[in-house]
């Protein structure tokens, strides 16, 4: 769970992730709940948006993460390790959000910024290829 504050003009707003807090007080606050797991098993107030994920345990060993992969996504990695494909981590937010936006546009799906990518500190880590 991911959980943080931010203000919208005059309003504290709650932001939490991957977790639904069905607190008595939550009816009392500005509240948003991305992400979360069976959303639809949870009672809710409010609106809700339904949208997808794919988490991986990242705890396994590499082998047991490739194993879960469909067998296409498997042909594409072993595709591009060929080529010379090479991965790597940086904090470079604002290039990772131009790259985003052009995805989630053609997806129909929600944008992000820079702002709202260090609002998360480091609980989020980029990878490039």
């Amino acid at each position: 769970m991911i959980k943080y504050k931010k203000k919208l003009f005059i309003f504290n707003i709650s932001e939490t992730w991957f977790n639904y807090d069905h607190s008595i007080w939550n009816l009392f606050k500005l509240n948003v709940f991305m992400h979360v797991k069976d959303a639809e098993n949870k009672r809710k107030i409010g609106k809700l948006d339904l949208t997808h994920t794919l988490e991986l345990d990242l705890e396994k060993d590499t082998e047991q993460i490739f194993a879960g992969f469909l067998k296409q996504i498997r042909q594409q990695v072993k595709i591009a390790e060929s080529e010379g494909t090479t991965c790597y981590f940086h904090h470079e937010v604002e290039k990772f959000a131009d790259f985003f936006n052009d995805f989630a546009i053609k997806k129909e799906t929600f944008t992000t910024s820079k702002e709202k990518i260090l609002e998360l500190g480091d609980s989020v880590k980029l990878s490039f290829a």
